[in-house]
């Protein structure tokens, strides 16, 4: 199997590293050629333009800022390969619904990396929900928070894409596994729902950089969830209030990152639903787009 990575930054490189730790043909590309032969030396791999035929891919996996997810996806669908595409799935709407229709007609695999739903605690959490085993879950209370200066202590913040808004960055965008968990967890459509984001450090973005948010479910559910990147401490943890117990969960690396590509590869051989298929992202982007009032 040969696979494209198309952005080399941290997440791209990650997923180079994993995929090649699975046999993979690894080849990479980015618009940042002194970024790009620092990675293929790191990687003793070769790169390949996204737009050439004369090394035909099986997949692409897409790892630049949200604003171009779009076109890149369709562009990949148009050269009929599979696509790994980085949360969230896009910074706007339009045109998403018939893209992924049209890779399901075309019967490629479209995944969108919100890895934390490999979580195995987290999945042991979407478990215990279903069965009841300590009675109906009323609430949740997910908490996300780390500096963004601290993100790559290696690369200055102001060219990370997160804080920039023509770029699709932003609290809510970039921190979204929280929305996305917790909803794949609750299993059930929103339909109240009431949301801050602001804009209250002195980091020097043009987004909002700290979000609160309360969802309201159809199953009478309640969740609150705060997303930050001002908090110097790192911390993702979140309660789940059941009728007769609650459940703490704090993020400890499970290596998520690896099994995703795991997952991917798996899903390309066996045709399997990927654990985050592309209409499910759709339903996250719409939640954060409210939460966001755009």
């Amino acid at each position: 199997m040969k696979a494209l990575v198309i952005g080399c930054g941290s997440i791209g490189r990650r997923h180079i590293s994993n995929l090649l730790k699975l046999g993979v043909e690894v080849y990479a590309y980015d618009k940042d050629l002194p970024l790009l032969e620092r990675t293929l030396k790191e990687f003793n791999i070769k790169t390949s333009d996204f737009r050439s035929e004369h090394i035909r891919m099986d997949a692409w996996v897409l790892a630049m800022p949200p604003n171009y997810h779009y076109s890149f996806m369709k562009e990949c669908l148009e050269h009929g390969y599979h696509c790994f595409v980085e949360k969230p799935i896009s910074d706007k709407l339009e045109g998403l619904e018939k893209l992924v229709d049209d890779y399901e007609k075309a019967k490629l695999t479209l995944m969108v990396g919100y890895q934390l739903r490999l979580n195995e605690r987290i999945r042991e959490l979407r478990d215990i929900v279903k069965s009841n085993e300590y009675g109906k879950l009323l609430s949740v209370q997910a908490n996300y928070g780390y500096y963004l200066p601290y993100w790559h202590k290696y690369e200055d913040y102001h060219k990370l894409y997160t804080g920039h808004k023509n770029e699709g960055g932003g609290a809510c965008l970039d921190a979204s596994h929280e929305i996305d968990y917790v909803s794949w967890i609750v299993g059930s459509p929103v339909n109240d729902l009431k949301s801050m984001a602001s804009k209250i450090s002195n980091l020097d973005i043009d987004v909002e950089d700290t979000v609160d948010i309360i969802l309201k479910f159809e199953n009478d559910i309640q969740a609150n969830i705060h997303l930050d990147i001002i908090n110097k401490q790192y911390t993702r943890k979140c309660d789940f209030i059941f009728e007769d117990k609650t459940l703490h969960w704090e993020w400890r690396d499970e290596n998520e990152y690896y099994y995703e590509m795991y997952k991917f590869v798996e899903c390309i051989e066996t045709g399997k639903k990927p654990p985050c298929d592309g209409k499910s992202a759709i339903e996250t982007l719409k939640l954060c787009l409210k939460i966001l009032n755009r």
